[in-house]
């Protein structure tokens, strides 16, 4: 399965409400004690996507006003920083965006910075903050 890519239409979210699964595959080096792969649920009655680490969650809350997804924070607990849960996250999140025909607005610092690196992304910014980031989309 592709980066991204859905696993199923729909689960059963951690809330009790539907939720859709993207399996994503981690650019981490495969030597890397690191999982490979994470599968990531958007919890929409929670507004967030979300990976259980078993010991915690990681998150990426958003906002969605019309037309739009607003990412407005991304948490991934410090004993699991730096194995790419973060950027699952976001490429889940993007993936989402894209199949559901919205427009991202970065406002998390974390988001914007993967933004702004990954110029195959860009078009999906809304206009004021592909201006913002400076990309080309």
């Amino acid at each position: 399965m592709g980066k991204g890519g859905e696993a199923g239409p729909g689960a059963r979210g951690p809330a009790g409400g539907w939720a859709r699964l993207h399996h994503v595959h981690s650019d981490m080096d495969s030597a890397s004690p690191a999982r490979s792969e994470w599968t990531v649920i958007d919890n929409a009655e929670r507004r967030r996507f979300e990976i259980d680490l078993g010991d915690a969650l990681a998150i990426a809350e958003y906002n969605l006003p019309e037309g739009m997804i607003m990412f407005t924070h991304t948490k991934v607990p410090p004993h699991h920083e730096g194995k790419g849960i973060g950027s699952a996250l976001i490429r889940a999140g993007l993936a989402s965006a894209r199949d559901r025909g919205l427009k991202v607005i970065p406002i998390c610092p974390f988001f914007a910075a993967y933004m702004q690196k990954h110029e195959e992304e860009q078009d999906l910014l809304d206009e004021t903050w592909r201006r913002r980031i400076g990309g080309r989309g």
